[in-house]
């Protein structure tokens, strides 16, 4: 019960996590809308490629996190973030990177739409993320009886 427990609160992010995975720095002047797309589209990417645990720029990324724009900024998690966007994922990182990395992948992409950028893709043999800070509250969903 208790290995249980301790991946549940990795999978919701109630706990800090350690292993191997890949960090994506993007060093660039992104404007708000897109910035907000890009960072959607990079957690999606991630977790299409088997990502066990994200974070960006130090904000754990959980079912309910939510990337948008606030000044010309993008806030997750209800925190500002701004250049360098560092996205940091715990999974294979021989996967990870092929997914990020690959001909007509998201790297490629902001390579091309951002040409002054700078964009550094790196497999990591251990990464340690934080613990998501907010609160996770259900509202609607409660478990089935019997």
């Amino acid at each position: 019960m208790v290995a249980d427990v301790n991946r549940l609160r990795v999978f919701t992010g109630l706990s800090e996590v350690t292993g191997p995975g890949i960090e994506l720095l993007i060093v660039a002047q992104i404007p708000a809308p897109q910035v907000q797309d890009l960072i959607n589209d990079l957690i999606n990417e991630l977790r299409n490629a088997g990502a066990e645990a994200i974070a960006v720029n130090g904000e754990r990324i959980v079912v309910n996190s939510a990337v948008t724009t606030y000044k010309g900024k993008a806030v997750i998690n209800g925190t500002l973030v701004d250049s360098p966007l560092v996205f940091r994922a715990i999974g294979n990182p021989d996967t990870l990177d092929r997914a990020l990395g690959r001909k007509g992948g998201m790297v490629s992409y902001l390579r091309n739409t951002y040409p002054d950028a700078e964009i550094t893709l790196t497999k990591e043999s251990s990464l340690t993320l934080p613990m998501y800070r907010g609160t996770l509250k259900l509202q609607n969903a409660v478990p089935v009886k019997g």
